[in-house]
């Protein structure tokens, strides 16, 4: 991200690109400049504001909105939605398509090849260092560009037999969470996970994930709810 996380918003994006006005500042400018390009962005928070503050999508959000204050002719964009939601990433990408129909060249690094099918025109793979070939993305699709990227054919389609008689080994019921300034950060979680399974916790930056783990891990303190591993309450 890059950003100095005690200075304001406005400076984060305009730090060595300043609103000069007979060589000072303007600061009223600066928060105007950067209320518009975040707005570009569906972002509407107060500028003045420590960045520190922000959540990571947020943070990552004012990242890209520093990069739009120089008006770029060319963009790279290096895994830019990888903290981002689908709806920022699809304001995000509205964005880009809006600079690309302005004449802007875009680079993006990306792993999610249904951004790439989403977004790009044409795709350079890239395999252990070693450029690979340009595809136009019009005629490829994504079994395509996983066989280019690892080298052989591969089968996205994974088997996944079902357990025998699993039992339970972690149990979470009801599980609620307030950090130290009594802001709830999580309400009512449940689920289990039994023997001969794994189980994903998936969602954005924020959304609880980590907390979650904790809690499981006895790092932090239950406010509600009940944790059971091997049937055992811990």
């Amino acid at each position: 991200l890059n950003l100095v996380p005690e200075a304001s918003i406005a400076e984060n994006i305009f730090l060595g690109n300043e609103v000069m006005e007979k060589k000072l500042i303007n600061w009223t400018k600066t928060r105007q400049e950067a209320e518009r390009l975040l707005a570009l962005l569906d972002v509407h928070v107060d500028v003045s504001q420590p960045v520190k503050v922000l959540s990571a999508a947020y943070q990552q959000l004012v990242s890209i909105a520093r990069a739009l204050a120089y008006d770029p002719k060319v963009l790279i964009l290096d895994e830019p939605t990888a903290v981002l939601t689908p709806q920022e990433t699809d304001r995000l990408f509205d964005i880009l398509r809006a600079m690309r129909a302005d004449g802007k060249a875009i680079v993006i690094i990306t792993h999610k090849l249904h951004e790439v099918m989403a977004l790009s025109d044409k795709v350079a793979v890239l395999r252990k260092g070693k450029y690979i070939g340009t595809v136009n993305t019009a005629e490829t699709n994504p079994q395509a560009l996983t066989d280019m990227m690892v080298g052989h054919a591969v089968t996205l389609n994974i088997d996944r037999p079902e357990p025998v008689n699993p039992e339970p080994r972690l149990e979470i019921q009801g599980l609620t969470c307030l950090d130290a300034e009594g802001v709830k950060k999580l309400d009512d979680v449940s689920f289990t996970a039994r023997e001969g399974e794994v189980t994903a916790l998936v969602g954005p930056s924020g959304s609880g994930k980590s907390t979650c783990a904790r809690l499981a891990a006895r790092l932090w303190d239950v406010t509600e709810g009940s944790i059971k591993v091997g049937g055992v309450d811990i």
